[in-house]
């Protein structure tokens, strides 16, 4: 189980915010964000996988 908890947009930043359609949407580490599909996901302290781009942040835990 995952969720996705964003961080919110810098306001002037110039990006698109609309998302592209050629990515995947399942995150995985070393992969492209699922949400700006710019940024690489990586692992923070807390075991969640973060954009650096973006902000986005998908936790999940398994048992």
């Amino acid at each position: 189980m995952f969720c996705v908890v964003p961080k919110p947009e810098p306001i002037g930043e110039g990006k698109n915010p609309s998302p592209k359609t050629e990515r995947s949407s399942e995150a995985r580490p070393k992969g492209l964000c699922p949400r700006c599909g710019e940024g690489v996901l990586d692992y923070d302290g807390t075991l969640n996988l973060t954009c650096p781009v973006c902000g986005v942040v998908e936790s999940g835990c398994f048992t």
